[in-house]
């Protein structure tokens, strides 16, 4: 398994995003396929169809970096005044950590809307939502194997 490192290459340019799990010690640090923690069912979900397409264009994830706290914040607008929640933030790569190949990144912010879930592949930002196909004009499975490949 690799170090855990400070910070993660995106493949943007020279591009980095913080690591979740380093310097923590209740932190996860294995593969995607052996994770047992999910704090949202939306996100276990995410992880099993990113699993599947990657698996349908011969990649899988190599690395998982995960960290979960609690603290103040909320999903909607109705919910922001002061709650206690868990709050996920993890990386999953594809690939080598010095040169990945895609990159998932999850943030949960203490604010309604204010986290990331996107992927990074050959130098480009996408939304996750686009690749699991829960947008409005989700990407075709050709449209995925030719970023991928």
């Amino acid at each position: 398994m690799a170090k855990v490192q400070e910070r993660i290459r995106t493949g943007v340019r020279n591009t980095t995003i913080p690591n979740p799990a380093y310097g923590q010690k209740k932190a996860y640090v294995g593969t995607i396929e052996k994770f047992t923690g999910w704090v949202s069912k939306v996100q276990e979900k995410n992880s099993e169809v990113l699993i599947d397409i990657l698996k349908k264009n011969g990649l899988r994830f190599n690395h998982f970096f995960e960290f979960t706290h609690e603290g103040y914040g909320s999903y909607t607008e109705s919910d922001r005044y002061n709650k206690v929640r868990k709050m996920q933030q993890f990386i999953a790569v594809v690939g080598d950590l010095a040169n990945p190949t895609l990159v998932w990144y999850k943030y949960e912010g203490a604010a309604a809307g204010g986290g990331k879930n996107l992927i990074y592949v050959k130098g480009e930002e996408h939304k996750l939502s686009d690749f699991v196909g829960s947008s409005y004009r989700p990407y075709t499975a050709s449209q995925i194997k030719k970023l991928l490949t």
